[in-house]
């Protein structure tokens, strides 16, 4: 019922959210929208192509053609182009191109859910077609957050398993990270669903909500497992399990709650993407650390020595003070400026691109080059 009820989320996200709803701009366009009709919600539909001109009459009728069924549609509150307003503005340099602006008769975020819809109203065989403007800006931008992070979850899971099968050398071990993941980041899509029973919860927050429930829930499972397997060594395991949660647990719960608090500043800024990130990124994080200081526990209680079960690669037990990671460490400390010094210089250079940032509200220029709605604006 949970993943059901939780998926059901992203459908009840809104897009945009960039825009402090008390400044004196947004009250603004409000009043505009609400008293005066002259919203945002217009869509700009361009045409090209024909190897002809907009004054060919060809041309016109091919365009008038392709609006009609836009037009006739109830959610569109107008049409204007070059041939019913006679505007130069609406035609390009060399007379090849022209647009048509649609007034849409409600505001932006329906108009952005109802984008493709309208986009599949628009046809025409002697013209090339392409439409851009905020609703379908907004509309395109939710799309490909979407597609880019499930593109990247089905990247990053298999290779993350791989590593703890590697690491942990056990498939019942290195299972408990990746299962402790799925279930903080299906708890989280349950906590934002009740969230936006009472609130407006951007789409933003669904990437922030699936990348840091996956990254630090499979973290924090990672440190306790490890270290339970490593106190399996010497302890039965009730103690082991002790030992375990008054180490490794201390460092889960103080991490957790230091990311948790550290997302909850988001809610000092007035905009609704930042706060919903936050919001969804706090609830994410503690519901990673509770499961790896709760739930997690329990499991390990149980499985007991068997978390070692379906071992694939032979573990070296170990022993302090030899290894490469003992190495490694007290290297660091006996030469640490001499290491310290091509370290930052290497992420100097990493975060050199950071010099070309361009900071604004997002727009169609952050969408791929080849992009219709980008061509368009």
């Amino acid at each position: 019922m949970a993943v059901v009820f939780g998926t059901g989320a992203i459908d009840r996200l809104k897009p945009g959210g960039f825009e402090d709803i008390n400044s004196e701009s947004f009250i603004a366009k409000e009043l505009l929208e609400d008293e005066l009709g002259q919203g945002q919600s217009n869509l700009f539909v361009v045409f090209s192509g024909g190897g002809t001109t907009v004054d060919d009459l060809g041309f016109q009728t091919a365009v008038e053609e392709a609006l009609e069924p836009l037009a006739q549609d109830a959610t569109v509150a107008g049409v204007a182009t070059f041939y019913t307003t006679g505007s130069p503005a609406f035609v390009s340099e060399d007379r090849t191109k022209t647009f048509a602006v649609v007034g849409l008769a409600h505001d932006a975020d329906a108009a952005s859910e109802d984008f493709p819809r309208l986009r599949a109203l628009l046809f025409s065989e002697e013209l090339e077609i392409n439409v851009t403007g905020e609703p379908a800006a907004a509309r395109e931008i939710q799309d490909k957050a979407e597609s880019d992070l499930q593109r990247a979850e089905l990247f990053a899971f298999p290779i993350v398993a791989i590593l703890l099968v590697l690491i942990l050398g056990s498939l019942v071990a290195a299972s408990l990270p990746q299962a402790m993941g799925v279930l903080s980041v299906v708890a989280a899509l349950l906590g934002l669903r009740m969230l936006t029973e009472v609130t407006d919860v951007s789409v933003f927050a669904l990437n922030i909500t699936i990348l840091l429930g996956l990254g630090l829930s499979i973290d924090y499972a990672f440190l306790i497992v490890d270290r339970f397997r490593k106190e399996l060594r010497t302890k039965d395991v009730p103690e082991a399990l002790q030992t375990t949660m008054s180490t490794a647990g201390k460092a889960v719960a103080f991490s957790g709650l230091a990311v948790a608090i550290s997302l909850l500043g988001l809610l000092f800024f007035p905009m609704n993407f930042l706060q919903s990130m936050g919001l969804g990124g706090a609830l994410v994080t503690g519901l990673a650390a509770i499961g790896a200081l709760m739930v997690l526990p329990a499991i390990l209680a149980i499985l007991g020595p068997k978390v070692n079960a379906l071992s694939v690669l032979r573990q070296d037990p170990g022993k302090e003070g030899v290894g490469f990671w003992y190495r490694l460490s007290t290297g660091v400390m006996k030469r640490p400026i001499v290491v310290m010094v091509p370290v930052v210089a290497f992420l100097v250079l990493l975060a050199s691109p950071a010099l070309d940032l361009r900071l604004g509200s997002p727009d169609p220029s952050i969408l791929p080059s080849g992009n219709e709605i980008r061509w368009a604006s």
